[in-house]
């Protein structure tokens, strides 16, 4: 996987909202040093923590509430 699509996809979202910061979980984010060298946008952007994990954490936190 490049990360051109990436790259076109997070331009856009950039565009439209003005982030301060992308977090990109799920399995993209385990190989992040594959395709973030590729990805040329303004908003930092870096991997979830929990990586491919972040998903299901997240879901079951909003669950709990």
């Amino acid at each position: 996987m490049g990360g051109g699509r990436v790259n076109q996809y997070l331009e856009l979202v950039e565009m439209l909202i003005n982030p301060d910061l992308f977090i990109m979980g799920g399995g993209i984010s385990a190989d992040h040093a594959k395709w973030t060298k590729y990805v040329k946008i303004k908003t930092e952007l870096v991997p979830a923590a929990l990586h491919n994990d972040a998903g299901i954490v997240g879901a079951a936190l909003a669950f709990a509430r």
